[in-house]
């Protein structure tokens, strides 16, 4: 195992809560990311071939 990795090591749970702060502002930026994406639905029946 990794020394840093070690729950004893002297800055394992500074550096714990700043992987949880980067984890959340990305999955809030990919929350926000699939709201912008939203498009209307395809419709189908204009599409189709006669």
């Amino acid at each position: 195992m990794d020394d840093d990795d070690r729950f004893d090591h002297p800055d394992f749970q500074q550096r714990y809560e700043q992987q949880i702060e980067a984890y959340e502002e990305e999955k809030q930026a990919k929350a926000a990311e699939r709201q912008r994406r939203l498009e209307p639905p395809i419709d189908l029946a204009a599409r189709r071939r006669t």
